[in-house]
């Protein structure tokens, strides 16, 4: 599993991250406002369990 995330803060406060998954070597990307971070975070975990 791997997880980019530039930090470039955009105007919008919106955080696009790019997950990889090794399994299906499929990318996701995800839209997360900056204020969301934390629920970022446990998906995150989540998914690399």
């Amino acid at each position: 599993l791997s997880c980019s995330a530039p930090l470039d803060p955009t105007p919008t406060d919106m955080l696009t991250v790019q997950i990889t998954l090794p399994h299906s070597k499929s990318e996701i990307g995800l839209k997360w406002q900056v204020s969301e971070i934390s629920a970022l975070g446990e998906l995150l975990k989540v998914l690399a369990t």
